[in-house]
């Protein structure tokens, strides 16, 4: 039996993202432990399934890298004490430091690189911040074992850059996939309702889908906009005083975070994500799986979820033109989001089924020879 560890920064991400894979791991015989900052229900939720929970002191958006090195610290007494044989880490920060970890405890690591991260894409970032974090990352995956992709546009930023060796082993896997029994598809019953579900981000789109919003609900009737997910502690996190002027004047009904979307997608007839980048986002796959059409950004991650024209539209990022004219489309034919969402729900069963995806991850996973 192998003691594996699984490590990311957010603690709901091991609930709406991982917690297949965790399971799976675990009926396969191992130890499983979640790493993460501390969250009670999550802790409670992954121990109904025989999974540890180690909370560490984890800010994902600091930038001080005293507080980052006393982080470094505390994880290395607890690798010390746990002793884990595989380390799978995902999101920025735990890559960094299992990394560094991993120069002194020989655990087989399996990164998961789940997107650039918006420090690659800002336009205000000092140039010698991002050789730091391109050189963190080209120390960090120096040892691992195979690093897995969710997007080719990612890949080649590794490849391009050199922050991966050569003969690195890497894999590219289909996001972190869906349950499609669990999100089961839902035949459109609203004809015109729009759904974007996402951290309240600037990056996310968030204020193209609500300018695209008051627009479309000023000409059109009987046009309903929801937007459901959380506010945020990153620096580009929409503020309430913003989102408020969209909500008092009717152009969205924003429902807050919903831990299970499912009753509002089964609600809605099509899904904007207007992201200006991911890895590849579980909310669109969560839609597609219900049968939804999309409305997604042409940039990596996003572009991967959508054939243009076949289960919904590709348009340019930061464009609330050409989102308005996609939503458009929909409202004047009426058969197209049934149609489009029709083919999201053959996309995801061929491609992004979550068995598929983490039968791809397990088969990179090299455990000792004991274990069966």
């Amino acid at each position: 039996m192998d003691k594996i560890v699984v490590f990311g920064s957010y603690p709901k991400s091991f609930i709406n993202f991982r917690l297949k894979l965790l399971v799976q791991l675990k009926e396969l015989g191992h130890e499983v432990i979640a790493i993460s900052p501390f969250d009670k229900e999550v802790k409670a939720e992954l121990t109904k399934y025989g999974i540890q929970f180690v909370d560490v002191d984890l800010i994902r958006t600091g930038k001080n890298p005293l507080m980052d090195l006393l982080i470094l610290i505390r994880l290395f007494f607890i690798f010390k004490r746990l002793n884990p044989d595989i380390v799978i880490p995902y999101t920025i920060k735990p890559i960094f430091y299992t990394g560094l970890l991993n120069f002194y405890f020989k655990y087989k690591n399996y990164p998961l690189i789940t997107g650039l991260g918006s420090a690659f894409y800002s336009t205000n970032l000092y140039k010698l911040i991002k050789f730091i974090l391109k050189t963190l990352y080209k120390i960090s995956l120096y040892h691992s074992q195979t690093i897995f992709f969710q997007n080719k546009d990612n890949l080649n930023f590794f490849k391009v850059n050199k922050l991966i060796k050569p003969n690195q082993k890497i894999k590219l896997i289909n996001g972190s996939g869906v349950d499609t029994r669990h999100f089961k598809f839902e035949p459109v019953k609203n004809k015109f309702t729009f759904i974007m579900i996402s951290r309240l981000l600037e990056d996310k789109g968030v204020k193209e889908y609500l300018y695209a919003a008051r627009e479309i609900v000023s000409n059109y009737n009987e046009v309903n906009f929801t937007l459901v997910g959380p506010f945020d502690s990153n620096p580009t996190s929409i503020k309430p005083s913003f989102l408020d002027d969209f909500i008092l004047d009717g152009s969205v009904n924003y429902l807050g975070e919903i831990n299970d979307v499912r009753g509002v997608l089964a609600k809605s007839s099509c899904f904007i994500l207007p992201s200006y980048h991911e890895g590849l986002p579980k909310s669109t796959l969560e839609a597609m799986s219900t049968g939804r059409a999309i409305i997604t950004t042409d940039v990596p991650g996003c572009r991967e979820t959508v054939i243009d024209g076949l289960n919904g539209f590709l348009i340019n990022v930061k464009d609330k033109g050409a989102l308005v004219e996609a939503i458009e489309k929909f409202i004047q034919n009426e058969e197209l989001a049934l149609s489009m969402g029709l083919e999201s729900r053959k996309l995801v069963e061929e491609k992004f089924d979550v068995n598929k995806v983490n039968a791809e991850i397990i088969d990179q996973l090299s455990f000792t020879p004991s274990t069966f």
